[in-house]
């Protein structure tokens, strides 16, 4: 059965947009395809509300619920099941 994929980008409401850069919603199915991630340089704040994410470079699953800081290298992410997935960017300053 082929799932629907679907991403969005959402920008915040007034208030949080000094803080928040943008919210990001990903919706696919399963896939063996390694996605490869480039860092972005800002805060983020991650839930997995279905399957979770394997990271290649950390050789471990990431949590359902992760604040992410700022990186300095590529990783390879593999899905480990169906994927829903709400990622908050925050702005440089935005997460202190």
């Amino acid at each position: 059965m082929d799932r629907m994929e679907s991403f969005q980008v959402i920008q915040p409401r007034t208030l949080l947009s000094p803080y928040v850069k943008n919210y990001w919603f990903l919706r696919c199915g399963v896939s063996d395809v390694p996605q490869r991630i480039i860092p972005g340089g800002c805060i983020s704040l991650v839930f997995h509300r279905l399957g979770r994410m394997f990271s290649e470079g950390n050789n471990d699953l990431q949590p359902s619920s992760f604040l992410c800081g700022q990186s300095c290298c590529c990783d390879a992410l593999r899905r480990t099941g169906e994927v829903d997935m709400i990622h908050l960017t925050f702005r440089p300053s935005g997460a202190r």
